[in-house]
């Protein structure tokens, strides 16, 4: 197998090259063969070369092994199981869904646009108007943000271009691109702390949804300290969660007439940043949950998981008890396995939140509260002011670090189907 696929590199490397120029068929065939017996021969003669000199290291591969002589890990983060290719022999393509994959150049010539960085070629992207936006008179880059997100910022900006409006901003296109790419963060454009313009925007993304306090919600620190106060407009910590947790709504049974209470959280959320904490404070916190899902080891399994639901009992401002709920749901846009969680919470003066796995070990709990907070697929976010963010709540969980308490960070939050 290791010389069939050092054959078929080899041939791919040298196909221009002049070590098989003006040689027959036979001739190269032959030649590509002999070079990549002698290109294990090398190899195996590295290999024993660290085993008898260094016995007791760990060596790492980027290729595919059986993990006997050394640990193969990916240089990128793909499908689970696929270690991908090696950066000399392929692209980085980014498909729909956001991930990311190394392939033969070959492969998506014709169905991926060619992104150039500081003009030099980056990566190959998935060909779809979502990503052209110079048709709504925009010119804007796209930078992918590792674990998750992207940031999309005014291309160029001079006396002859001054800084877009985020009148400008195609919604809809940033709406259907947090289904997949959340957070999508837009950064460097003017007006983004307009109340007026910013709320307007807010109702081209989709249904905005109006609360007891109105339709933007003022996050900032309120200074109350009664453990009946809402945790969310103070200076404390957060759990890992998704909005709206205690939203239901009556739905009536077509077939009996029964009314039973229904969750149904907001889809989306939408922040402007009007001040920031200090530099190193006051971070908000993204976890992908489709990478959750790729990272998450046995014995658990995305298949476990979809037969697990869980309760909650909480006390303070949000006091409340529910049951029988699903630890993963479907995406409606995308039918993605997404993980719907609330970590629990007592180390607060505010609402404590206590979780119970109801069909399944309550070892789960440390495992999705240790892997949330992973950096393979938690994106720690630091805030500048002017910064739009929006955010799928459906495939994301999200949380925010404390802050000082003295400062005045605030950010404005709109939630949207």
């Amino acid at each position: 197998m290791t010389k069939k696929t050092y054959i078929d590199f080899v041939a791919k490397d040298l196909e221009y090259s002049n070590v098989l120029a003006n040689l027959t068929e036979h001739e190269r065939v032959s030649k590509v063969a002999n070079i990549a017996k002698a290109m294990m021969g090398r190899w195996k003669a590295f290999a024993s070369a660290l085993e008898t000199n260094k016995p007791n290291i760990v060596r790492l591969s980027i290729h595919d092994s059986t993990g006997k002589g050394k640990l193969s890990m990916s240089l990128l983060p793909q499908a689970k199981g696929d270690i991908g290719l090696t950066p000399w022999h392929s692209v980085i393509a980014v498909e729909l869904d956001g991930t990311f994959r190394t392939v033969h150049v070959s492969e998506v010539e014709d169905t991926h646009d060619l992104v150039y960085s500081n003009g030099r070629p980056s990566h190959y992207r998935a060909r779809t108007d979502i990503f052209d936006w110079k048709v709504d008179g925009l010119d804007v880059t796209f930078e992918h943000i590792y674990p998750t997100g992207i940031f999309i910022r005014p291309a160029t900006v001079s006396a002859s271009k001054p800084v877009p409006s985020i009148r400008t901003i195609p919604m809809k296109k940033v709406r259907k691109l947090s289904q997949t790419f959340s957070p999508i963060v837009i950064r460097g454009f003017s007006e983004s702390t307009d109340e007026e313009l910013y709320l307007s925007k807010g109702h081209e993304l989709g249904e905005v949804l109006t609360w007891t306090f109105g339709q933007i919600l003022k996050v900032k620190d309120s200074g109350e300290k009664s453990s009946d106060a809402n945790n969310v407009t103070s200076n404390e910590a957060m759990p890992m969660h998704f909005d709206g947790i205690f939203k239901f709504v009556d739905h009536t049974d077509p077939d009996t007439g029964e009314i039973k209470k229904v969750l149904t959280p907001p889809r989306y959320q939408y922040f402007t940043c009007i001040s920031t904490a200090p530099k190193g404070d006051g971070f908000t916190l993204f976890a992908n949950t489709r990478l959750f899902l790729r990272y998450l080891s046995a014995p658990w399994s995305q298949e476990r998981l979809e037969k697990v639901t869980w309760d909650m009992v909480n006390d303070g401002f949000w006091s409340a008890k529910q049951v029988g709920l699903p630890l993963v749901v479907r995406h409606i846009e995308t039918g993605a396995a997404c993980l719907r969680w609330h970590q629990p919470w007592t180390k607060t003066k505010f609402s404590k939140y206590y979780v119970t796995i109801e069909n399944d070990d309550q070892s789960l709990i440390d495992v999705i509260n240790t892997l949330v907070y992973d950096y393979r697929l938690c994106l720690r976010f630091s805030w500048q002011v002017g910064d739009l963010l929006i955010n799928d709540n459906v495939s994301m969980l999200h949380t925010r670090t404390a802050f000082t308490g003295d400062c005045n960070r605030e950010m404005w939050r709109i939630h949207f189907d």
